[in-house]
């Protein structure tokens, strides 16, 4: 989606803030009667995008993770759950999002971003309360109200194809097409706390996952993002983050969550913590990145992929002292059992061009051993061999 269509989704949004479009609860099984309502307009143009997104590849196809993201979310939507399908997207930023159709979005950004199974439930507790409190068709019924939104929804997501789905920005941006009023997020920060409650998930995931986001925030290298962590104005609808933290945290009853917790959930999003993460460096925010895989690291898991990642962090960001870090990095990673091997490549090429020509050997077999089908073996091989030769 272009920035000009975001704007002025936005803008319709904002205007229609004041009016009055209550849609009241949504009724399990419920699709709309009226083939020419509102709503109806609305759930063709989700159905559209959800077809799109199926042959998109932005969809991460793991099934042990999606079973489950799929069952958290019967879990927390009870007489809800035949309503749903659950799509587990590739996508850096942290979100998840709830269509009046029934296709829940949950982010990869938010995943890596979690340390348990209850920070997630929290997330989407607080999605199935937009969605069974008909927020989302408020919103959508507010800007027609202002006789602004006319094809708005339908210009982002009633035409989009499988090609323009394949960009990483495109599933994000369905996620700000439905926003919220600062009432009807709180609504859903209160009422996604009973439902997690009702389902067995501990409260205590849900200030916990905005405080970690709120560290990540502080740390960043991006002046808007740092503004926007304290923003004020008339337009603001969202709660500020430190708000919600001490709203959450006024209700979220429980006691902190057991080492073994942390552990089963970074098992289940192991496979894929690597590229997720290399997705959210990608970005440029070189600050909050390093803040994330820090508290990534803190658990004492997956250290030799950590080491890898934040090791890139400093060769992007590549201020005075960074080169040493990185490879200080890129030395620790190779000490442990899960280095990827890309990470041994490029120590045994550092040690290379600086004369290290024993390092750099012992660095390029290991990269060889760790990866045998290795797409650069034969010149990789001989490179081993000019490295091993006597200097004349």
């Amino acid at each position: 989606m272009s920035f000009a269509r975001t704007a002025l989704f936005g803008a319709a949004v904002m205007l229609a803030a004041c009016s009055s479009t209550d849609q009241g609860a949504r009724i399990a099984g419920a699709r709309p009667t009226n083939l020419k309502s509102t709503e109806a307009s609305l759930w063709y143009q989700m159905e559209t995008f959800e077809k799109s997104l199926k042959q998109s590849g932005r969809t991460i196809k793991d099934p042990g993770l999606q079973a489950r993201m799929s069952e958290m979310a019967c879990q927390l939507s009870g007489d809800f759950c035949a309503d749903l399908r659950v799509y587990v997207v590739r996508d850096p930023s942290f979100n998840a999002s709830m269509a009046p159709n029934g296709m829940l979005l949950i982010h990869s950004g938010l995943l890596l971003r979690a340390e348990t199974e209850d920070e997630v439930a929290f997330v989407l507790g607080h999605e199935f309360v937009h969605f069974s409190e008909n927020h989302s068709m408020e919103r959508y019924a507010a800007v027609r109200n202002a006789n602004i939104a006319g094809s708005v929804v339908g210009s982002i997501l009633g035409g989009a194809g499988a090609g323009s789905l394949s960009s990483l920005g495109y599933v994000a941006a369905f996620g700000g097409a439905f926003a919220f009023s600062r009432e009807q997020e709180l609504e859903a920060d209160r009422l996604g706390l009973d439902q997690i409650r009702q389902a067995g998930f501990n409260p205590k995931g849900a200030p916990a996952i905005w405080k970690n986001l709120l560290t990540e925030s502080e740390a960043t290298s991006n002046r808007k993002k740092a503004k926007d962590i304290d923003r004020s104005g008339m337009f603001d609808t969202h709660p500020l983050i430190r708000e919600r933290i001490t709203f959450l945290e006024s209700f979220a009853v429980g006691t902190p969550p057991e080492p073994e917790q942390r552990l089963r959930y970074r098992a289940l999003i192991r496979p894929h913590l690597q590229e997720w993460l290399m997705d959210v460096i990608a970005d440029g925010d070189h600050g909050a990145s390093l803040v994330l895989v820090s508290r990534l690291m803190s658990l004492g898991e997956d250290l030799g992929a950590l080491n890898y990642v934040q090791a890139r962090i400093y060769m992007m960001r590549a201020e005075d002292g960074d080169k040493a870090k990185a490879e200080a990095a890129l030395a620790a990673a190779a000490t442990y059992a899960d280095v990827p091997p890309v990470a041994l490549r490029e120590l045994g090429t550092l040690y290379r061009a600086r004369g290290e020509r024993a390092k750099a050997a012992s660095s390029l077999r290991e990269y060889l051993l760790t990866d045998p089908a290795a797409r650069d073996r034969a010149l990789i091989e001989s490179q081993i061999i000019e490295l091993e030769e006597a200097p004349i």
